[in-house]
């Protein structure tokens, strides 16, 4: 019973996320897979092929994302080669090395022609978008750099289309989270956007955090 309420210092219990939110009843149903698969990881160091965010943001993007979009992502992951059985066109900027392997070797496997990730030094990370002059209609912050990410994102995303910022619940632990989160929720009110805030459980993750989605148009 202790190790399936504690979540460490910070947390209430792993039914709060770090802004002392608790867990949306309807996000209860995302639980026992959760624990069965948070179970088959320590077992087989494996994780599930989706992405690594809360289940109400995966069923979120899943419902905006459509045949003919395209996604830019910053901060590679199991989510790469999940837009990319989805949308037509898949841009995935990566800065840590041994990370960018693991997910080319999955893509690699997965022969997702559509899906160009790139490997890229901290100090082009944010802004290397801006130079490619294009436009996505789902923009993912997952990354490093979140703030400048976000700044980025604005300016990319196309109306219609939606920017998710992950772990937005670490604004109170994390100074960068935090001037993201307030950079989107400003730009969403100014632009007459909608803020959807997605609390639920991570796969394999019997833990509760938070992310955001602005929807443009």
């Amino acid at each position: 019973m202790r190790w399936l309420l504690a979540a460490g210092e910070q947390r209430r219990s792993r039914l709060h996320d770090y802004q002392d939110h608790l867990l949306p009843i309807s996000a209860l149903a995302d639980a026992p897979r959760v624990v069965a698969q948070s179970v088959r990881r320590r077992v087989t160091g494996r994780r599930p092929s989706v992405p690594w965010i809360p289940y109400p943001a995966i069923r979120a993007l899943e419902a905006v994302i459509a045949s003919d979009s395209s996604v830019l992502e910053f901060g590679a992951g199991m989510s790469t080669a999940w837009f990319g059985l989805r949308a037509a066109y898949v841009r995935s900027l990566e800065s840590d090395e041994s990370w960018y392997e693991i997910v080319w070797a999955q893509l690699e496997s997965r022969r997702l022609s559509n899906v160009e990730l790139s490997l890229c030094p901290s100090g082009d990370y944010a802004r290397l978008p801006l130079k490619e002059r294009r436009l996505y209609q789902v923009v993912v912050i997952d990354g490093i750099q979140r703030a400048e990410c976000l700044k980025t994102a604005l300016e990319v995303v196309n109306i219609p289309g939606c920017v998710y910022l992950d772990n937005s619940d670490n604004c109170v632990r994390d100074p960068d989270e935090a001037e993201a989160l307030e950079t989107l929720v400003g730009e969403t009110r100014k632009r007459s956007g909608r803020l959807t805030y997605l609390r639920g459980f991570p796969p394999a993750q019997p833990t509760v955090t938070e992310g955001v989605l602005a929807t443009f148009g």
